[in-house]
């Protein structure tokens, strides 16, 4: 039940952004949130049963609360985007929280950092470097009130982890350009059909899932 109920919210949530937010047509808004939803990133979770992992489906949602924020500042979305990133924490969703909110900050400082050499040197007059320190300050805000929203989660996860350290074993050798090729590439994902690279000691479709994230990259960059 809670995997059915995440991949309907997953689907909706993709609709939802894609169709009433970023205005595309219903039918390509259907084939993305079908895409995304059942990419290998998040089935290959679910198969092997992260539970945790499953909060995964509520990214479209907060991709659309923030980019709502950004754009118009209105308060309902400064706590819908914050309290609904927060929710990945209350799951223990770390991970993929970490990953979202890294390739959101990396999207931003790109939007601009581009947006800034286009004032300097091509002179927009349709850019306005105050709307982005505007940009940017709403950035702040969802952060700021996402920490305040989990702190309650976040504040012993920093002292377990600052007090003994996480357990973690790195691979015996690093991958070969080749084998990254193979990760991205090959054939079948499925655990029980994956083979394992030889310098790692991880099987290479425990790495080979998170090509299920393009598509969500792409879709912040444009």
């Amino acid at each position: 039940l809670s995997v059915v109920f995440y991949y309907f919210v997953g689907i909706i949530g993709s609709i939802y952004f894609l169709n009433s937010v970023l205005k595309l047509h219903s039918i390509p808004s259907l084939f993305g949130g079908i895409i995304f939803n059942f990419s290998g990133y998040l089935t290959q979770k679910v198969f092997v049963g992260h539970s945790n992992f499953f909060s995964v489906s509520l990214y479209p949602f907060i991709s659309a609360f923030i980019y709502q924020y950004l754009k118009k500042g209105n308060l309902k979305d400064l706590f819908l985007s914050s309290f609904s990133l927060s929710i990945l924490i209350y799951e223990g969703n770390t991970h993929p929280l970490l990953f979202y909110v890294t390739i959101s900050c990396i999207v931003l400082i790109a939007y601009l950092t581009i947006n800034f050499f286009k004032k300097v040197f091509l002179n927009s007059a349709s850019i306005s470097i105050r709307k982005d320190f505007a940009f940017l300050f709403r950035a702040i805000q969802i952060l700021f009130f996402f920490f305040l929203f989990s702190a309650y989660r976040l504040l012993p996860e920093f002292d377990q982890l600052f007090t003994g350290g996480s357990y973690f074993v790195g691979d015996a050798s690093n991958i070969k350009f080749s084998e990254l090729i193979s990760i991205f590439l090959s054939g079948s994902q499925h655990p029980f059909l994956s083979k394992e690279i030889e310098s790692a000691q991880y099987n290479w479709w425990e790495f080979g899932n998170y090509i299920g994230l393009i598509p969500v990259i792409i879709l912040l960059m444009a």
